[in-house]
């Protein structure tokens, strides 16, 4: 059995026999915080100098692309009765040049659905840019697949080749990156699966997600 003493902190060396233990809802030894000893019948007193582990969220941030280079983020949204998916378009500065949403037919499950958002979003970009492209994704199982050095032998085998036949076409590449670097992609998705819209905007971006667009620059200038 093991008991919690309530001592101040410099008479933990000194235990007077008037202390009365509380004790603990459980048997096991617990995490005890600064001020308080850990009495185990079997090895007497010891004070628990166990870390205090930082649970703060750092806020991952969009970054621009590099020189002679622009950036596509692409998400796709899926749900029995519907789906969509595309992104944003935007240069070196953070300026848009289209951002777009759209329904997705002939979608069969969410990973098809980010799949056909990166193959729309990128042949969409190639028609209103002719520099690099860095694309970015928040899926890790689509990246892994469209990045794999291995044979694509699954479901989506004709739409991997695609999209890795479009990425070759200027040298670009496709990269993983945090839901919170992609809020603008994920905006325009669900934009499309919500309200049904298909639309691009050229050099503007709809209300829906002109605050995601404003964080990303705001983080980035930061």
């Amino acid at each position: 059995m093991t008991e919690v003493w309530e001592l101040p902190e410099d008479r933990l060396a000194d235990t007077p026999a008037s202390c009365h233990p509380r004790k603990s809802a459980s048997k096991d030894t617990h995490d005890i915080s600064k001020g308080k000893m850990v009495v185990d019948h079997h090895r007497g007193f010891k004070k628990n100098n166990k870390p205090v582990e930082d649970t703060t969220k750092v806020k991952m941030k969009w970054i621009p692309p590099g020189d002679n280079e622009v950036k596509l983020n692409v998400d796709g949204a899926f749900s029995r009765e519907d789906r969509a998916g595309i992104g944003i378009l935007r240069d070196q500065q953070g300026a848009v040049i289209f951002t777009a949403c759209r329904q997705l037919q002939k979608c069969r499950d969410a990973t098809e659905a980010e799949i056909m958002a990166i193959e729309e979003g990128v042949t969409l970009a190639l028609q209103w840019t002719d520099l690099r492209l860095i694309v970015e994704s928040d899926c890790s199982t689509v990246v892994e697949l469209i990045t794999g050095t291995k044979p694509n032998r699954s479901a989506y085998t004709f739409r991997i080749n695609v999209i890795r036949e479009l990425l070759r076409e200027r040298g670009s590449r496709l990269a993983k990156i945090s839901r919170d670097a992609n809020m603008v992609s994920h905006g325009l998705a669900q934009l499309g699966k919500v309200h049904g819209r298909t639309q691009v905007w050229l050099h503007e971006s709809p209300s829906e997600v002109t605050e995601a667009i404003t964080s990303d620059c705001n983080l980035n200038s930061s």
